[in-house]
């Protein structure tokens, strides 16, 4: 693995994917966890954080790609860490789920499940999720999901996640930016200063009406 030490990038080649969909690049004693890589393919990464031999970062560039790789449908995708297998197709989705299953019980709890795993798929891809938590900033006055490897909030008018009432709630947050009169925090009399440590806005669907939940948690 070829470390710049200026731009922090490096060279990798995927040999596998991990349980949470990850590409694990090892070389040279060294392993880099990638999100939103194949198996084969080869490029360069930026590193985000390192604990001894063991690395995980973002993807900057394809030199090779897999034959398995396809264009995501979310306009998202490429920089938010809420999905992680839309670079494959959705059958290519359930094989890699269904080998890290097998993988997880026999190679590393010695339970055989081979002949007893039965996978159901969803009718659908998208459009299912029936609860939505959106993370918000009033300094850089976004909300959304966290971006691939970083605390930083992305966007997401779009996602194709959600079922439709919550989709139309999640867009009429961003209407105006309507989210901003749900977020006002008060300050305690009795503290000068107010640091939020968690801010979001869960949206759920329960017994076919649509719930809307501020939550903030301040210092």
């Amino acid at each position: 693995m070829k470390e710049n030490n200026k731009s922090k990038t490096v060279q990798f080649k995927v040999q596998s994917l991990d349980s949470l969909g990850q590409g694990v690049s090892k070389e040279n004693g060294e392993i880099v966890f990638i999100p939103k890589t194949l198996p084969g393919e080869e490029g360069i990464a930026r590193i985000n954080s390192s604990k001894k031999k063991v690395s995980f970062a973002s993807l900057v560039e394809l030199n090779k790609k897999s034959e398995l790789r396809i264009d995501p449908d979310c306009p998202h995708y490429s920089e938010c860490g809420g999905c992680d297998y839309l670079h494959m197709d959705y059958a290519s989705e359930i094989d890699f789920k269904t080998k890290s299953m097998i993988d997880i019980f026999e190679r590393q709890h010695r339970v055989q499940i081979s002949d007893k795993l039965e996978i159901l798929s969803a009718d659908d891809r998208f459009s299912y999720r029936n609860r939505v938590q959106l993370h918000y900033s009033t300094n850089s006055k976004k909300i959304g999901f966290r971006s691939q490897g970083t605390r930083n909030i992305l966007e997401v008018p779009n996602c194709l996640l959600p079922a439709p009432e919550v989709k139309r709630a999640v867009s009429s947050l961003y209407e105006n930016k309507h989210w901003m009169t749900l977020t006002k925090v008060k300050k305690k009399a009795t503290s000068r200063y107010t640091t939020a440590i968690l801010r979001s806005i869960l949206l759920r669907i329960k017994d076919t009406l649509l719930q809307v939940f501020h939550r903030s948690m301040s210092l």
